[in-house]
């Protein structure tokens, strides 16, 4: 079992603007919308792709993405806002399983804001809330269709690969 301290200030607000405003802006072609859009399926267990891909918030995505004539891109948490720690008055971010390498910026902005109810949903990019609104149905779906020790082994796999990595 553990703990979290949650802070409900807009410290975290904060850190990741200063993260954003160093990401790299993008002009988006063909090829970049692949990178995302793979980098975006990676979070998940292969067996699900095909699931993933014909999802009508997958493909809405994907055409949203589309239509922007650039995108900065930036690491990607993925559940952002329940995986904040204080430590002694220092916040750590844990927990890396749904993060993703190279996707647009704001969905963990998004969802510290919404955990935090420091912002509604009218408030959003469509594209962020597009993707909130996929990753919580693929997220839903899975639950309903996974035993928990087969989302560890491959969340395990994951966060091995990562460590491989770095």
């Amino acid at each position: 079992f553990t703990s979290y301290k949650f802070s409900d200030t807009d410290i975290p607000v904060v850190i990741l603007n200063d993260y954003y405003s160093r990401c790299i802006t993008y002009t988006l072609d063909d090829e970049l919308v692949d990178r995302i859009m793979a980098d975006l399926l990676s979070g998940w267990p292969p067996i699900y792709y095909e699931y993933i891909k014909t999802n009508k918030l997958y493909i809405k995505f994907k055409e949203q993405l589309q239509s922007f004539q650039e995108l900065t891109i930036a690491f990607e948490h993925g559940d952002f806002a329940n995986n904040i720690i204080n430590v002694r008055d220092e916040l750590y971010l844990i927990d890396f399983e749904f993060s993703r390498k190279f996707q647009p910026i704001g969905l963990d902005e998004y969802d510290y804001k919404r955990t935090t109810k420091m912002q509604n949903d009218d408030e959003i990019d469509i594209l962020t809330k597009i993707k909130s609104e996929l990753y919580d149905e693929i997220n839903n779906y899975i639950d309903k269709r996974e035993r928990l020790w087969r989302i560890e082994i491959f969340f395990l796999q994951q966060l091995f690969r990562l460590i491989w990595i770095v």
